[in-house]
């Protein structure tokens, strides 16, 4: 065997290996399986919820109590994202909207004196009037914005059975609460207030079980006005999809 053919036949074994190696990444990336999350949120009052957890149950007997409270509304459900993933993807799941508010402020300006006597005027008549002065309250110079409703970040991965999941999970629920007045008169400013309850957790599960995540209750000024305190219960389930 020539140099010459040495050398073709080395370059088709290349060739050969490089197709090979495209084959087999292509049936990984046709085996990555699509993921579908599903979170939710439920709210009952606090002597039920404790009653329930103290029962001992499981999470998918736990998770049934919350639906079937739904149907008979005794439980309130607060919160549904849902969305899908691939195996391995950081993913996320919003539901949001802008709150834009004032950070910093320019103090106010009172008027200079003008000559004569500041604070008042005298007419073409001669008469004498107490004279308006502009007056520049305290005005806004910088600006944030803040992301008020659920945010849901997730990285799940299927397990090589493909019965389950494992998942990093990052749940936040940011509300308005109300605006504080600080300062008096024109020196008067309102700065917005916000409750910011999260879950931050890495569990492994069965695919489509769903799952006991923890409370995510709202804060005292949420709660309703009448009645008993309510807690909130966050659920998750992650399915594998067949495509």
């Amino acid at each position: 065997m020539n140099h010459t053919t040495k050398k073709f036949l080395t370059a088709l074994a290349s060739i050969a290996a490089l197709s090979s190696g495209a084959r087999a990444q292509e049936k990984i990336e046709e085996k990555t399986e699509t993921i579908q999350i599903v979170y939710e949120v439920f709210s009952l009052p606090l002597t039920e919820a404790a009653a329930i957890q103290r029962s001992g149950m499981n999470d998918k007997a736990f998770y049934q109590k919350m639906v079937e409270g739904v149907r008979a509304q005794k439980v309130t459900q607060e919160v549904f994202l849902m969305g899908r993933t691939k195996s391995g993807t950081r993913t996320t799941i919003q539901q949001i909207a802008q709150h834009i508010y004032s950070t910093e402020f320019e103090p106010p300006e009172l008027p200079n004196q003008v000559a004569g006597g500041a604070g008042y005027q005298q007419d073409a008549k001669g008469k004498v009037t107490t004279a308006n002065f502009p007056v520049t309250p305290a005005t806004p110079t910088a600006f944030e914005t803040r992301d008020v409703g659920q945010s849901l970040e997730i990285e799940a991965q299927a397990d090589a059975e493909n019965t389950q999941v494992q998942l990093q999970l990052h749940a936040q629920d940011v509300r308005f609460i109300q605006r504080d007045a600080i300062g008096q008169g024109m020196s008067k400013v309102e700065m917005p207030r916000f409750s910011n309850q999260k879950i931050m957790t890495s569990l492994t599960f069965d695919s489509g079980t769903p799952t006991y995540l923890g409370t995510i209750s709202a804060p005292e000024e949420l709660q309703p006005e009448e009645g008993e305190q309510r807690v909130w219960f966050a659920f998750i389930a992650a399915t594998l999809v067949s495509q």
